[in-house]
């Protein structure tokens, strides 16, 4: 479980630091949203999925 939190945490950092080195390039706020909410999908998506090893467990 610890494992799974530190590797959300690190995820949901460099989602942080994508949106922040995109917004520093002038990359529109629409698509920064759109690519911060799809991250943010699969980083929930692999918090809350049953067992240590993906879909084969």
């Amino acid at each position: 479980m610890a494992a799974r939190v530190l590797s959300g945490v690190a995820a949901v950092a460099f989602a942080l630091v994508t949106v922040t080195v995109g917004v520093s390039q002038g990359a529109p706020l629409r698509f920064l949203l759109l690519d911060t909410l799809l991250g943010l999908t699969f980083i929930a998506a692999g918090m809350v999925w049953p067992g240590d090893g993906g879909p084969t467990s």
